[in-house]
């Protein structure tokens, strides 16, 4: 059978994984992990089955109130950045005091009909404490923190007075960025008393081909089939450096200029699933789909993809899809919480 247990995210120098012994918590509006192991090996990299595509994980997630989630897993290799391994998890964000409990449903031998619990006691320190940015319900065009205050979230993402290479925040991820560049852009935002950056998850030829490749290889020629583990261990150690410095991870899927345009429905919906699955718990997160979209999107595909994203959004981040100058095309669907415009590259917008 497999061991299963739930560790706390936590961010001591680096992001790092520590197993809490009994009695331990999570605190509210952190992120809990449920830590499953399978029974067999799978490799990232390489080889067949593919974990990524031939195994099925989700859980189903109750509060202590009583509210149900259903929650996917993702392959997370051996658990710190290997490509080799049997460590599956789930990422629950944990918004209410109390004890949680899980059951898990999975096609694959050690990862089906686990269950078990954890408690959240304490609030997330920071301003986060107040619970994500949601539509304020008094005032709709506007945002608040769900348990807290308005807020009006401001981001520079053409930063051109900035040094080579940390103009454009949309490339923080990018594997041609150093962890010092990356600490140097996120210590430019907080000076500048932004609490918004926008990054690319999916970057090919935007930027001067400053890439950002969350599949396994190289721009242009990845395999779309497979995930970088370490390359997403490090998209998650910046997510949680964003939060606990107060600042919103705007993160974008699909990144113009690139071909994404081209890609399979497959391809696609493969990355935004996993990628929901990876990154969605976390408080400080909000998602859109695509920059630019009438460049290689038709306004079915948009629509498509982008009610597949709310469907594998079980914390209800804010999501949509940002377009050309000009009327938003999509203001009465379900899944577009708010309208993402391009306002002119020589003019000044957030």
């Amino acid at each position: 059978m497999a061991r299963s247990l739930f560790v706390c995210t936590v961010l001591v120098g680096m992001l790092a994984f520590a197993t809490p012994q009994a009695g331990e918590a999570v605190s509210r509006f952190d992120t809990a992990e449920i830590v499953l192991r399978s029974t067999s090996s799978f490799n990232a990299g390489s080889g067949t089955p593919n974990p990524f595509t031939s195994v099925d994980l989700s859980a189903r997630v109750t509060a202590p109130s009583g509210r149900a989630f259903t929650v996917n897993g993702f392959f997370d290799g051996d658990g710190a950045g290997g490509t080799i391994g049997n460590v599956f998890k789930v990422r629950v964000y944990a918004d209410e005091i109390g004890t949680w409990r899980w059951t898990t449903t999975s096609n694959t031998a050690g990862l089906n009909a686990q269950s078990g619990s954890f408690t959240v006691s304490g609030t997330l320190p920071g301003v986060f404490g107040q619970g994500p940015v949601v539509e304020n319900p008094a005032r709709p065009r506007t945002f608040m923190h769900q348990y807290g205050e308005p807020v009006y979230l401001l981001g520079k993402f053409l930063d051109v007075a900035a040094p080579s290479p940390i103009q454009y925040s949309h490339t923080m991820f990018s594997e041609n960025l150093t962890e010092t560049n990356r600490q140097a852009m996120l210590d430019r935002h907080r000076g500048m008393k932004l609490n918004k950056i926008n990054v690319y998850l999916a970057n090919r030829g935007d930027y001067s081909s400053m890439s950002t490749t969350p599949w396994v290889g190289r721009a242009w020629s990845e395999d779309r089939q497979r995930f970088d583990l370490a390359r997403w261990r490090m998209f998650e150690r910046w997510v949680v450096r964003m939060r606990d410095a107060g600042v919103v991870a705007h993160l974008w899927f699909f990144a113009d200029d690139s071909g994404f345009g081209d890609l399979s429905d497959a391809d696609r919906q493969l990355l935004i699933e996993y990628g929901m699955a990876r990154l969605s718990g976390y408080v400080n997160t909000m998602f859109t789909l695509a920059l630019e979209w009438q460049e290689g999107w038709t306004a079915t595909e948009v629509a498509t993809h982008a009610q597949f994203l709310h469907d594998n959004n079980p914390w209800d981040r804010l999501v949509s899809v940002h377009g050309v100058t000009g009327s938003f095309k999509f203001p009465g669907e379900p899944w577009a919480d708010y309208m993402d415009i391009q306002a002119g590259n020589n003019s000044w917008h957030g």
